[in-house]
């Protein structure tokens, strides 16, 4: 996923944070830290969306904020682009994130009511996260609604190709085999 750093004229600071493996496992104490210090806004088509992301927090839990700082380490905002990634997964993604700071015990992200969005969701958790220890509840309920043999919308099949575009994914075979079971007893 490409991003682009914005530079404003504020006073940023340089932030250097390690990327963390499975930032569940840390302690509360340790992921609270993560939020203290500079932060950076996140920016949909150049418009904000996201208020306040902890710089140290997005580069310790995903590959992306390592790249999208160490590119621009004073950036105050980094940006992505609508045809990238949808909107509500962008903000899911850095809610969980500043979420998992400030709770008692880390939480994974949870299936949205509708089936498209919760795709849209699983793929950019795929597209941010290194581990899919987060993501595991959404892949579950993703699986269970492709076995139920329930024929997927245009639009859900084309966020589950992009998944085979991008990853050569599980679940992407999984539907090509769901698929391949349902068109074979018609």
């Amino acid at each position: 996923m490409s991003f682009n750093s914005v530079n404003k004229k504020v006073h940023p600071v340089v932030v250097e944070q390690d990327l963390i493996e499975d930032f569940r496992k840390l302690d509360r104490a340790t992921r609270r830290s993560l939020a203290e210090g500079p932060t950076v806004h996140i920016l949909l088509d150049g418009k904000k969306l996201f208020h306040g992301m902890p710089k140290r927090a997005f580069m310790a839990m995903c590959k992306e904020g390592q790249d999208a700082i160490a590119a621009n380490p004073k950036a105050e905002a980094v940006s992505y682009k609508s045809d990238q990634i949808q909107r509500k997964a962008l903000f899911r993604i850095f809610d969980y994130m500043k979420g998992n700071c400030f709770t008692a015990k880390p939480f994974v992200l949870k299936p949205d009511s509708n089936m498209l969005d919760s795709l849209e969701l699983y793929r950019a958790g795929r597209l941010f996260f290194k581990s899919d220890q987060c993501l595991q509840g959404l892949f579950h309920h993703i699986h269970r609604y492709l076995e139920d043999g329930t024929m997927p919308s245009f639009g859900e099949l084309e966020v589950i190709c992009k998944l085979k575009d991008a990853f050569n994914h599980k679940v992407y075979n999984f539907a090509v085999a769901v698929m391949a079971t349902i068109y074979s007893k018609a």
